[in-house]
């Protein structure tokens, strides 16, 4: 009898003693996360409230943070991040140290604001078990860290639209689960890594003036400047005289337009033919332009304007900052006497006009749930500009006409009708010129909806 008594209370003791040690590094945990997010609250400028009005640490209920915004937890119960995500929040500052403390985190994304400064060298330390890192659309310097390929976990780091200079680690390449990787839009030079498990696309490397190698390979014959410059416009640009030369391109601080050549042009789009017309607009007509390998892209023509190089050039450097998912990217222009010409990519789902309204023959389905997924689309899109870019401009021409969809009927916009410039008519330039000079929130809207447009976007 005494010895089943010590036996249960052996069990008891044991039992005891874990739960305990259980209780403890819970609290640990819990501890160090709200400790991880009130460093990120505390080290980050926050100029449109979004922290400050969610993250509220007066609360010590159990999972109190689980609600904050931008925080995803393990357990709704529990003060254990899993995730950060705080895009487009027009947030300031560098790379929040004290995210050590969020132990048990695998994504971060801090995509579309302001953050600048070096990524921290020691960021495997920080983040040990990170699967999903975004930095990108911001104004991150200096080079990438060798270290960063310590990260062994990553299957997505997103590095894009930035300012980071230097090589590329080729120790990156050794990620073996990678699935996402992305660079373009930076200032990087030399080799592109060899990954051995992906498939990393010329787009994730383009606009970096001193990249070589890996995805050009197969088309390095290829003498003239189109296809190239729209891959990957670090490429030397062939020209017809048989002289090869470095491409012109404008720098815009973190990205580059590349100019291109009319003739180029003119050829993809079949010497300008009507039958290539995708759209037509009040400052210019837009044509599908079809490269020699079958990809596409979009050329706007302008209708003739007698403004100067100098003011049309300072346009396009504004236009090459607009950098968002949900605004078509500017990927080159061309001006040559009186012709001006600017390419974009090609969106290949048309305009949302088009699937709002079906005429004879041509007949669109778009339910319900893909119309609010659109709408929410182009919010973040029209957000990013008044609220989260870094020089606030207004869309003059917001329009289902000028909303177009891609092939998973995501929307995105042009960038031309962003900016107050003599493109535009001059009742329009007057009003948003005086506009942007006093910086403000206001938003000016050329052209009204129609009521059936107006209960889609509601």
């Amino acid at each position: 009898m005494e010895l089943e008594i010590t036996k249960v209370y052996a069990v008891f003791l044991h039992t005891f003693i874990w739960s305990l040690l259980g209780s403890f590094t819970a609290t640990v945990a819990t501890e160090t996360d709200i400790a991880c997010l009130k460093s990120i609250k505390a080290s980050l400028e926050d100029p449109f409230g979004y922290l400050k009005s969610s993250w509220d640490f007066n609360n010590n209920t159990e999972g109190f943070i689980c609600s904050f915004t931008g925080v995803d937890c393990w357990h709704p119960n529990e003060n254990k991040v899993l995730n950060l995500r705080l895009p487009d929040m027009g947030l300031r500052g560098r790379f929040p140290l004290g995210i050590e403390n969020c132990t048990s985190l695998t994504g971060l994304d801090l995509s579309g604001n302001e953050v600048e400064g070096p990524i921290p060298f020691d960021i495997p330390k920080r983040l040990p078990f990170v699967t999903s890192l975004d930095l990108s659309s911001n104004s991150f310097s200096g080079e990438i860290p060798s270290s960063i390929a310590n990260c062994s976990h990553l299957n997505i780091l997103k590095l894009d639209h930035n300012r980071l200079t230097g090589h590329i680690p080729q120790e990156i390449g050794g990620l073996s689960r990678i699935k996402v990787f992305s660079v373009s839009d930076n200032l990087l030079s030399g080799p592109v890594p060899n990954f051995a498990n992906t498939a990393v696309s010329a787009d994730d490397y383009a606009n970096n003036n001193g990249l070589c190698g890996g995805p050009l390979r197969s088309f390095s014959d290829f003498r003239y400047s189109l296809y190239a410059s729209y891959c990957v416009p670090w490429v030397y640009m062939g020209k017809k005289n048989g002289m090869i030369t470095i491409p012109e391109l404008i720098s815009t601080s973190q990205h580059f337009v590349t100019r291109m050549s009319s003739i180029d042009l003119c050829n993809a789009t079949g010497n300008f033919s009507k039958h290539n017309i995708i759209g037509v607009g009040q400052i210019g007509t837009m044509y599908k332009a079809s490269l020699p390998n079958g990809w596409s892209l979009a050329v706007k023509k302008l209708y003739i304007s007698e403004q100067s190089e100098e003011q049309f050039i300072s346009e396009l450097k504004t236009l090459g900052r607009l950098r968002h998912d949900n605004l078509i990217p500017l990927l080159g222009f061309c001006k040559e006497a009186k012709t001006r010409l600017l390419v974009y990519k090609y969106v290949s789902n048309g305009s949302l006009f088009d699937w709002l309204h079906s005429w004879e023959g041509k007949k669109k389905v778009l339910k319900w749930p893909l119309r609010m997924k659109i709408a929410a689309g182009i919010a973040k899109g029209l957000a990013w500009l008044h609220h989260c870019c870094s020089f606030r401009v207004a869309h003059l021409n917001i329009s289902t006409k000028c909303i177009l969809l891609d092939k998973d009927l995501d929307p995105s916009y042009q960038t031309l009708e962003c900016l107050p410039s003599s493109i535009q008519m001059r009742s329009i330039q007057a009003v948003v010129s005086s506009w942007m000079l006093n910086f403000g929130r206001n938003v000016f809207l050329r052209k009204m909806f129609s009521t059936s447009e107006l209960c889609f976007l509601s």
